[in-house]
């Protein structure tokens, strides 16, 4: 007999033996949206920028995260269920194909391609060491993962909501001439395109001490014909940066 039909005689004589699993879907799970602030600067800490730079940006939104019924491979790995034996590479992406449980914990099982049971894998995203097939059957068959420590992490998505509003937008220093300082204010979408009719160009007297915008507050400390020193003495935002990342 060839090799895969001595894995398919053995996984038939296994599967006859083994008992069943209860499997329920995974579907994606969206958590509430939180506030995030990205800008780069503090409130009275001074800072200098060079013509065409950025004197100010700001990004201010709610975003959700979203848990995929997918999870990543961290690291290399080969795993051998029965005489079946897969390779896969950090980064490769694997559909979950439901949760099931044992000894009272959930266990994730991924599709992994080239084996006939689905690969159990804890919330933690380590190897399991249990095998459910697609009808539902628990694997008894031998079963092994190299290395030992393999590690998955469940893919996450990251949605704006833009039901809470929006904020988008960036100031440049685009130079001095003898009587102004001259400013270009630009409005972006939640994706990041720029939006040709909320583009501003703001002119202030070459003597002025504090410049205000909105609800922005600036003082100038130092301009040159290629450079401004400058401190954002207040905004409109309820407090400093919030790391996008808090959502991964």
């Amino acid at each position: 007999m060839n090799s895969r039909f001595q894995s398919f005689v053995l996984v038939s004589a296994i599967i006859s033996l083994t008992a069943c699993a209860t499997v329920r879907p995974m579907k994606p799970t969206v958590d509430s949206p939180v506030q995030l602030i990205e800008k780069n600067y503090k409130i009275g800490e001074k800072q200098d920028v060079y013509v065409g730079d950025e004197l100010l940006k700001v990004k201010d939104y709610w975003a959700k995260k979203i848990t995929l019924s997918k999870m990543e491979a961290q690291n290399n790995f080969e795993i051998t269920t029965g005489l079946l034996t897969s390779k896969g590479s950090k980064g490769d992406r694997f559909l979950i194909y439901g949760i099931t449980q044992n000894n009272g914990e959930d266990v994730y099982l991924l599709e992994i391609p080239g084996l006939y049971f689905n690969v159990g894998v804890t919330k933690n995203g380590r190897w399991a060491d249990y095998l459910v097939s697609s009808e539902g059957q628990i694997g008894i068959c031998y079963r092994k993962i190299v290395p030992e420590d393999t590690r998955f992490e469940f893919m996450k998505d990251i949605q704006i909501d833009t039901t809470h509003g929006f904020t988008n937008f960036e100031i440049l220093f685009n130079g001095v001439t003898k009587d102004s300082i001259s400013l270009l204010y630009r409005e972006y979408t939640s994706e990041n395109m720029a939006r040709p009719a909320f583009y501003q160009n703001l002119t202030y007297p070459i003597d002025t001490e504090v410049i205000r915008f909105k609800n922005i507050k600036i003082k100038v400390n130092e301009i040159s014909n290629e450079r401004i020193t400058y401190t954002v003495l207040e905004d409109s935002l309820p407090g400093e940066s919030i790391d996008p990342n808090r959502l991964r």
